[in-house]
């Protein structure tokens, strides 16, 4: 009995030692997939937030453009106002459409 415990004690160990590794790489891929997603988060809000800058002034420029061609900065206002609500109205809309094409592409683009 002696014999088989010194045979198999170091292959025990092995074993062990190779689990405790496997472990700790799994954890270290698994920091590794969700620093990458949040770094990818974390640029996507940074441009989403930019582009709506550029947005927001790009529509006050136009609402100045017509209200001074119009002779009236409200109604240069409010022909911007109402073609970003038809713009809403239309991505309500066509919300499902919109959706399963994103989904499409996200799903593409993550198994390829």
């Amino acid at each position: 009995m002696d014999l088989k415990t010194k045979l198999f004690e170091p292959l025990l160990l092995e074993l062990t030692e190779l689990l405790k590794t496997s472990l700790s790489l799994g954890k270290y891929k698994m920091i590794k997939q969700f620093s990458l997603i949040g770094t990818n988060l974390i640029y996507f809000f940074v441009l989403l937030s930019l582009l709506a800058l550029v947005l927001l002034f790009l529509a006050a420029a136009c609402s100045f453009y017509l209200g001074h061609l119009l002779g009236s900065y409200t109604i240069g206002f409010l022909i911007v106002a109402g073609v970003f609500l038809i713009m809403l109205f239309l991505i309500l809309i066509f919300k499902n459409r919109i959706h399963s094409f994103f989904h499409q592409h996200i799903i593409k683009s993550l198994l390829s």
